[in-house]
């Protein structure tokens, strides 16, 4: 290699390792030397090889003591000592810095002095960056979240991959093994993402109450979840009394005359709570003398803090609570679907988060307008949907489809709403079909004949029985062992419109309240309470239509004959649901009256009214 205009070199002489400098010319007269090696140049030093004694040892010297020809250096690791320097000029310095050596505790030391600065950044950056603060929760919740689904995946892949010796057990006996495997398998990781969405707190307690109302999942699932659905984590008193200072310049004792210091709800977004409550109030305000909802009263609101009036009464779902109350278990039911059918299907801005801990039930209040002898108190109005227009009236036409009776223009009409509201593919039609009604896909083959008529035969919601065990053990099964079901009910919910996926939601609460209530007026009342919702939103949407179609067209022969056909239709449909609805308010009566004789004749006239409140069965 080339140091300056000359090459060095390396050969051998009497075990000796001689450095020779030449020429780029007189290369090719040396290079086949016995024993000469090209050396290469590293800045100014030479790192060379040679063999000596046997032995291959690495030479680092000084390129500046070879500048002329014939230097001898002997076979040492050591490089050889500098030149002396002549008179008048500075000793050469050596270009390489050494580093110091450092001990293991200085090390240490070393290494917990930048975690210590790391540690305070880190809580300086907490304390007055609220980005960073941010950023840190959302790393820890996320951390945590994902502990607790990557551990439930890796034990649901050992429980589904765990072999049984089929020679030891009877086909019975396996069928219970794996049985006991998956219960304990769901109570494991249940209780995991429990803990985990509990510390979360905030979002993820809104999924887990989401998720106990899900009839489809394991029981053991919708069980571990259900504490949160009245069991939040509210804000310590001390960091409250802070919030309050910084927001409204006051403290707690002189904002408020008396404070109760255990909470009796936890709520958030307060702002646009209050909006919320004052526009479900105006959106419901001419029904007044026909629905029992009540919204309670905004006192005042800011960012962070919400004053409201003060409601008593208990959970929707409390049994014992309506028998003491002499509250209609099945009224109850059917008025909480009356009033979330008006906010989807003609209102088209619905509460998308009542789960049982949001329901208050109460008697009749004094000023109360209830057709009832209750009132229904919807709390938390943090979390609202407006469902644009062409969404609202398709996915009631859809329902219209369901409701109606098999033929195929109703079997096409059902594939072709679906596509509108849902965006998917006929693949997927019986997964969207069973979320919505939460039952048995209507065309399922596999599981058509447990929700209806025997030999599986086709046919509307109407004809549905009340909900089995069977049924329900069936898509239970389904949802653990189906082979790709998890990952098309994924395809559905990633394809679907957002404001679909939240009704979705809100129907599988509507499906939890009504089988927590124990109602005995079947399960196609409820869905006659839907249908005829859905029906009017037709009706109102077909008047728009015929309306705009006459502005056009002028008054027209064909237009009034539509018209006459369009309200006749309606009326009769209308009409007729209520015809059967109350046939079937009727023998719901009656189903009561043979519960509470049932009641009297096993366990006394107290155990009467309990079983006829559904407390015993």
């Amino acid at each position: 290699m080339g140091y300056g205009a000359a090459t060095i070199f390396l050969a051998r002489n009497n075990g000796r390792l001689v450095f020779t400098t030449t020429t780029a010319a007189a290369v090719t007269q040396v290079r086949g030397n016995a024993g000469l090696v090209a050396v290469p140049r590293f800045r100014d030093a030479l790192c060379v090889w040679g063999a000596g004694e046997g032995q291959k040892r690495l030479f680092s010297v000084s390129c500046r003591a070879f500048q002329s020809a014939g230097s001898v250096v002997p076979p040492t690791t050591a490089p050889p000592p500098p030149p002396p320097p002549q008179a008048g000029t500075r000793p050469p310095t050596s270009r390489r810095r050494t580093r110091p050596i450092l001990t293991r505790l200085q090390k240490l030391r070393r290494l917990a002095a930048y975690l210590a600065a790391f540690l305070t950044i880190s809580y300086i950056s907490y304390e007055t960056i609220p980005p960073a603060r941010h950023m840190l929760v959302a790393l820890i919740r996320c951390t945590r979240l994902l502990y607790a689904v990557t551990a439930n995946i890796i034990d649901y892949k050992i429980m589904f991959a765990r072999h049984y010796a089929a020679d030891e057990y009877t086909e019975d006996e396996l069928r219970e093994l794996r049985r006991r495997d998956r219960r304990e398998c769901h109570t494991r990781s249940s209780g995991r993402l429990f803990e985990a969405l509990k510390r979360n707190a905030g979002i993820y307690v809104k999924l887990g109450q989401h998720i106990s109302s899900i009839q489809a999942l394991p029981k053991e699932w919708t069980e571990a979840m259900r504490p949160l659905q009245d069991q939040c984590y509210p804000t310590p008193i001390p960091k409250l009394d802070d919030m309050l200072r910084k927001d409204m310049g006051m403290s707690m004792d002189e904002l408020f005359g008396d404070f109760d210091p255990e909470p009796i709800g936890v709520a958030s977004d307060f702002a646009h709570e209050a909006w919320n409550a004052e526009k479900v109030i105006a959106d419901f305000a001419h029904l007044k003398g026909k629905t029992a909802l009540y919204v309670p009263e905004v006192l005042w609101a800011e960012k962070r803090c919400l004053v409201m009036e003060y409601i008593e009464g208990a959970r929707v779902d409390d049994l014992k609570y309506l028998k003491d109350h002499h509250i209609d278990r099945n009224q109850v039911s059917q008025e909480l679907t009356k009033i979330f059918s008006q906010m989807v299907y003609i209102n088209g801005y619905f509460h998308a988060d009542p789960h049982h801990g949001n329901l208050l039930i109460r008697p009749k209040a004094k000023n109360s307008t209830s057709p009832y002898k209750f009132d229904v108190v919807l709390l938390d109005h943090g979390q609202y949907f407006d469902i644009p227009h062409d969404l609202r009236v398709n996915y009631a036409r859809f329902w219209l489809s369901l409701i109606a009776g098999n033929s195929p223009e109703v079997l096409l009409q059902r594939r072709k709403y679906a596509k509108l509201v849902a965006n998917i593919s006929d693949d997927l039609y019986p997964i969207l079909e069973t979320a919505i009604t939460g039952r048995a896909g209507l065309e399922d083959p596999d599981l058509d004949a447990l929700g209806g008529q025997a030999g599986g035969k086709r046919k509307s919601l109407l004809h549905l029985k009340n909900m089995n065990n069977d049924e329900l053990d069936a898509i239970r099964n389904a949802m653990v062992e189906r082979e790709g079901l998890i990952a098309s009910i994924f395809s559905l919910l990633r394809n679907a419109p957002r404001r679909l996926v939240m009704i979705l939601k809100l129907n599988d609460l509507q499906r939890a309240l009504d089988l927590s209530l124990a109602t005995t007026h079947g399960a196609s009342r409820i869905f006659l309470i839907v249908a005829r919702f859905c029906a009017y939103a037709v009706h109102e949407d077909d008047q728009l239509i015929l309306r705009e179609r006459r502005a056009r067209e002028g008054l027209t022969t064909d237009w009034i004959v539509d018209y006459i056909k369009e309200w006749y239709n309606f009326e009769v449909f209308y009409n007729g649901l209520r015809i059967v609805e109350w046939g079937m308010d009727a023998r719901a009566r009656a189903v009561k009256v043979l519960l509470w004789l049932k009641g009297l004749r096993e366990r006394g006239w107290e155990g009467a009214f309990e079983v006829s409140a559904g407390l015993q069965t």
